[in-house]
């Protein structure tokens, strides 16, 4: 078996699902721990696997080629049959500790015919489908067992973990023998188990892989495969018995496997109710891979170079339960640079990979109830090696040119090899060597030149205490000193030249640093600079900056007019501007001057005007919230709440264009009166608001749609404010009380709501459990109309269309319910197999349109001509 990692909870909810999926990733989960580590633990409280026995007592078997053949059960049979139903729970729950099985068993006793091939006198479903409506509610249990007469035994399994045909179970058929009985009706003193339950043992193990949990479970037809021999008195019973409990020695892996605790939970009941799409798995792997189970791994690697089993670049994935439900639109990969989805043909999902990667690829229902989602990851081994490798000068020397950004490269090739790459380990220590050897370099930090001139005549470096420190000069000369306590190494230079480039580096325990580097200046005394800082009209009174050189003077230039120059000692200079500079749009510059009164520098002043400053503060719930919070703009720089005429602390604009204030102790009252007020930086009040108190936040039912019966199978409905749980009462009981987010209710009622007359409210509950709001779910039933074509004598199919809300089709014959269906098809069509019928214009023969829970909506008569 093959288990990587599991999902998180996380993982699944980030996809859009319910609580319920997210306890069946959580399922996942624990199922594929459990295997990994051979962990038989049982769970905490036993799962309750509901069984529907049918015993059927008369049978005509009508044989293709053979003559009919009529099985039936006398008293004693049936006496049997409740021995075997005793036995198949005994057994069960003795050597499984995880498992409660409840069989409600019902003796079938009106004669039925079945059509069936020569020689095969075990009851498949669809042979019974019309009973197994009559009698099954539909999602009632987990498992049918059929049972009739056959003396040989044998048995026959669906070959999916539940169905519609099988009302939403899984369905198992028994051949009831009493060959080997040695106390019929009785239970056999002799042997543990009857033959029959043997039987039914075998089935239910074919049923249990149906799940498709993990990726092999053991052949239940191969026990001597793994070392079983048959026991004379109680046949294969032991391997069963291990098969259900996870107790299979594989032979290849001398791991164990078959049914695990944690898998128990997952019953059909609860996957055909929450898991819309299940059993996935991986197609046409190459090397003869084999099919790989997909559901339960929480990642799935692909080679970039992938190529499948046919040599195609494209990788397949299939589902085992809910492939019909797939709206083909809407599968898609969240990230074509590493994916792309090609087609969904033949229930076969086909991607490609296009770059490396790891993104999600989804699989949305038709109703949008259900996501399913899988995490892919594309890696190259060869890549990764290369990335790794160009980090190295030599062994584990790294090149000079070998950065952080570089290593983290490697580090996310390496990442995206799964952990079946046998050299990812390695790669992954010369990453650490790499990393390692970086961070010692760059503990010896790059030494600060400092800045120097053509006129200076001494340079300055510093770095670490004690590190040798060398510079090399513009001509090439090299000339070297130990740092100082204080980091410091001064060097004496001559006829440096403005351009020239001056390097240094630092050595320390044999580690040197990187090179700094600096430009020589010319002689700083010559060069004039100068800045301006903005001018904001109405709130600024000095046009300010800062200036290097000779500068004696300035003055500003408003408009082409230049005003009066003052004399600046030094910089920073300021400038008063206040009812000089008056407008926006005024163009106005710093011009400098020596003290000759020569022009130097000319610089421009950006002006602007002032924004207004304002608070919108949000409502304030009393009981809910500690802040009080809201946006600001403007110079808003400092602020405080006024509480009943109280003004409290101010307190600095630190989390800016937001702002919240603590005021749990200060708001107590729905009537307090709260201002919120906003200051500038020297203390003006800039803007006060009122805010708005209430006592919570009052949750309410905003729309809610018609649940009609037959088609649908949640209510569903939106909700604004204080709304944490919602509940479901259907004539006046309360149903469970579930958790709801992100302003959506999406109840299951499908089993609980079944006629239109039932009153059905919707009731939400606040965080505190309390009443919030409610609403009256207005309930109807299935509409449709059905149509039937002409067929003549000896037709295949009859034909038609139906509309609304009808799901399939049977046909009455003669007053006579045929046991087969037909599925209406997505444009509307329909097409039912008469043939076998033999069907004569004489024949009453109507068509039956069902909703999907096998209600009569609409019936059609059709017509026979010769």
């Amino acid at each position: 078996m093959l288990f990587i990692g599991l999902m998180s909870t996380s993982a699944f909810s980030a996809y859009g699902q319910t609580v319920t999926n997210q306890t069946y990733a959580e399922s996942l989960r624990k199922i594929g721990e459990a295997v990994a580590n051979q962990d038989h633990t049982p769970l905490s409280e036993r799962v309750t696997w509901k069984f529907k026995w049918l015993v059927f007592t008369d049978v005509t078997f009508n044989q293709a080629n053979a003559n009919p053949v009529r099985r039936t059960l006398s008293a004693d049979d049936e006496t049997y049959a409740q021995t075997i139903a005793d036995d198949f729970k005994r057994v069960l729950e003795k050597k499984n500790p995880n498992i409660l099985v409840d069989i409600d068993l019902e003796f079938y006793k009106t004669p039925i015919q079945v059509a069936t091939s020569n020689n095969d006198f075990i009851l498949h479903e669809t042979q019974i489908a019309n009973i197994l409506e009559e009698k099954v509610p539909y999602g009632a249990f987990d498992a049918i067992f059929a049972l009739s007469n056959s003396p040989g035994g044998g048995g026959v399994t669906k070959a999916t973990y539940y169905s519609d045909i099988t009302r939403g179970a899984g369905y198992c058929a028994v051949g009831l023998s009493n060959i080997f009985a040695t106390n019929y009706p009785q239970h056999s003193e002799d042997r543990e188990i009857e033959y029959s339950t043997d039987i039914a043992l075998h089935e239910f193990c074919h049923l249990l892989s149906m799940a498709n949990l993990i990726d092999s479970y053991p052949d239940v037809h191969g026990a001597t495969t793994y070392n079983y021999s048959i026991d004379p008195k109680n046949g294969w019973m032991q391997f069963y018995l291990d098969f259900l409990t996870g107790n299979v020695v594989d032979p290849k892996t001398g791991k164990l496997t078959g049914v695990y605790p944690e898998m128990w939970r997952l019953t059909p009941k609860y996957m055909r109710e929450n898991v819309l799409i299940s059993g996935g798995f991986w197609g046409f792997r190459p090397n003869g891979g084999g099919n790989l189970t997909i559901d339960s791994l929480e990642k799935i690697y692909i080679p970039l170079n992938y190529r499948n089993s046919g040599g195609s670049q494209w990788f397949d994935f299939m589902f085992a339960n809910g492939a019909d439900a797939i709206d083909t639109s809407k599968i898609k990969s969240n990230n074509t640079n590493v994916i792309k989805f090609l087609n969904f043909a033949n229930q076969i999902a086909r991607t490609q990979p296009t770059g490396l990667g790891e993104t999600t690829l989804d699989f949305t229902t038709k109703d949008d109830k259900f996501i399913y989602t899988k995490t892919i990851v594309i890696y190259d081994e060869g890549q990764a090696t290369e990335a790794v490798n160009g980090l190295f000068e030599k062994d584990t020397i790294i090149k000079d040119s070998t950065d952080q950004d570089a290593i983290d490269k490697a580090q996310t090739l390496v990442d995206l090899l799964p952990t079946t790459i046998t050299t990812k380990a390695e790669l992954q220590n010369k990453i650490d060597t790499a990393q390692n050897a970086l961070n010692n370099r760059n503990a010896i930090t790059t030494p600060v030149i400092s800045p120097v001139s053509e006129k200076d005549t001494s340079l300055t470096v510093t770095g670490l205490e004690g590190a040798r420190i060398s510079v090399v000069l513009p001509d090439g000369t090299i000339v070297s000193k130990t740092a100082n306590a204080q980091g410091t190494a001064t060097f004496f230079v001559t006829d440096l030249k403005a351009g020239d480039i001056i390097t240094a580096t630092q050595t320390k325990n044999g580690i040197t640093s990187k090179q700094a580097a600096i430009t020589i200046t010319p002689d700083q005394s010559e060069v004039v600079t100068v800045t301006t800082e903005d001018f904001t009209i109405g709130k600024d009174s000095y046009i300010k900056g800062t200036y290097t050189g000779d500068v004696a003077k300035l003055a500003i230039e408003v408009n082409g007019t230049v005003l009066q120059k003052i004399n600046v000692p030094n910089s920073p200079y300021q400038y008063y501007a206040k009812g000089k500079v008056t407008v926006a749009t005024d163009q106005v510059y710093v011009i400098t001057y020596d003290s000759n009164d020569n022009q130097l520098e000319k610089t421009k002043v950006d002006v602007k005007s002032q924004t207004k400053s304002t608070l919108t503060p949000n409502p304030f719930y009393i009981g809910k919230d500690n802040y009080v919070t809201g946006k600001l703009v403007g110079d808003i720089r400092k602020f405080s709440l006024t509480v009943n005429g109280i003004e409290y602390t101010k307190i600095n604009v630190t989390t800016a264009p937001d702002f919240k204030y603590y005021a749990n102790n200060i708001i107590k009252n729905a009537t307090d009166i709260v201002q919120i007020n906003g200051y500038s930086a020297t203390g003006n009040l800039l803007d006060s608001k009122p805010v708005m108190i209430a006592s919570t936040e009052t949750g309410k039912i905003t729309s809610t749609e018609a649940f009609k019966i037959g088609k649908d199978s949640y209510i569903t409905a939106t909700y604004t404010g204080d709304i944490t749980k919602a509940e479901l009462q259907v004539n006046g009981k309360a149903l469970q009380r579930i958790g709801v987010t992100n302003g959506t209710i999406k109840y299951y009622a499908k089993s609980s709501i079944t006629n239109t007359t039932d009153e059905v409210e919707l009731v939400t509950y606040n965080a505190a459990g309390q009443r919030a709001d409610s609403k009256i779910i207005t309930i109807s039933s299935s509409t449709g109309k059905i149509t039937a074509n002409p067929v003549k004598v000896g037709d295949s199919y009859l034909t038609g269309t139906a509309t609304g809300d009808i799901a399939k089709v049977a046909l009455r014959v003669n007053g006579v319910i045929q046991t087969s269906v037909a599925f209406i098809q997505t444009e509307g069509s329909y097409k039912y197999y008469i043939k076998s019928l033999h069907l004569k214009p004489t024949d009453d023969v109507k068509i039956v349109g069902l909703d999907g829970r096998s209600n009569e909506i609409h019936t059609s008569d059709v017509t026979i001509i010769n």
